[in-house]
């Protein structure tokens, strides 16, 4: 499972560098097409179709302070030569040609820099795989858990803790934990440094099965709600009766739209969550 984790993180790099060559191609056949340019230069050879989105010649510019001979130094030396005086001509094109300059810049670029959420903000690279990673975890987990109660359980009811054990001796999931607290353990050091002023300490992954059991509880929890909490009634008239927990109503939102997985019954157990 982690090698295979690996092996995917590479396949997807060398995939995204080559879309961002294939954006800056595009983007300079444009300028051509409207007349910004007379001639867009030759194209990149499929040998170098691949591109970290630093590389692009708006970036090298940003990154020289807009000064052209700081910008050409930036150029990756261990390029081609057809490649170094293809984006020295683009350099030139950009210091030169007033309306491709207004363009190259950040604000007007599809800039590959937001790839998933972290904390409510874009990021790329590694935090965005293992962001992503965990996110995916959580849903093929949540998956897997239905599934089981479905066809094992006959939809429920099942008390947490069989339901637990029963997922646990997946070796599947066992397998898929162990890269997820990983990947958690990671995110959470690098989430750590952002925050200057954080004093608090990534816990280190723990592949346990009392470390799954609690991530399986939250898991759980966050898309339950009691059974016998209608649907699609409002909340005030809802709330006249009995008390409505603020995790059902975050779940269902302010119009009580059933979203959850689950329903849990009076005694604590678990059940497929069913709508007719």
């Amino acid at each position: 499972m982690r090698q295979n984790y690996k092996n995917v993180l590479v396949l997807r790099d060398r995939l995204r560098e080559e879309m961002v060559a294939l954006q800056e191609e595009m983007d300079w056949l444009v300028y051509e097409a409207y007349g910004l340019i007379a001639d867009p230069g030759p194209t990149l050879a499929d040998a170098d179709l691949s591109l970290t989105r630093e590389q692009r010649p708006f970036c090298l510019w940003a990154q020289a302070g807009r000064d052209f001979a700081e910008a050409v130094k930036l150029i990756p030396a261990d390029w081609s030569a057809a490649r170094r005086a293809l984006w020295r001509s683009r350099l030139e094109t950009i210091r030169d040609n007033e309306h491709v300059r207004r363009i190259e810049q950040p604000v007007y670029k599809r800039r590959w820099d937001e790839q998933w959420k972290v904390k409510n903000r874009w990021v790329c690279g590694e935090p965005a795989y293992d962001a992503e990673f965990l996110e995916a975890f959580a849903w093929w987990l949540s998956e897997k858990a239905e599934w089981w109660l479905e066809h094992q359980k006959n939809s429920g009811p099942v008390a947490l803790a069989e339901w637990t054990a029963a997922l646990w001796s997946d070796p599947r999931i066992k397998a898929a934990w162990e890269v997820a607290e990983e990947v958690r353990y990671r995110l959470d050091r690098w989430k750590a440094l952002q925050d200057e002023d954080s004093v608090a300490e990534a816990s280190p992954a723990n592949a346990t099965q009392a470390a799954f059991g609690r991530f399986f509880k939250g898991l759980v929890k966050n898309q339950s709600v009691p059974e016998d909490i209608p649907y699609a009634v409002p909340w005030d008239q809802l709330e006249k009766r009995r008390r409505v927990p603020a995790a059902v109503k975050s779940l269902r939102g302010k119009l009580n739209v059933p979203r959850e997985r689950f329903w849990t019954t009076a005694d604590g157990q678990f059940r497929v969550a069913r709508f007719s």
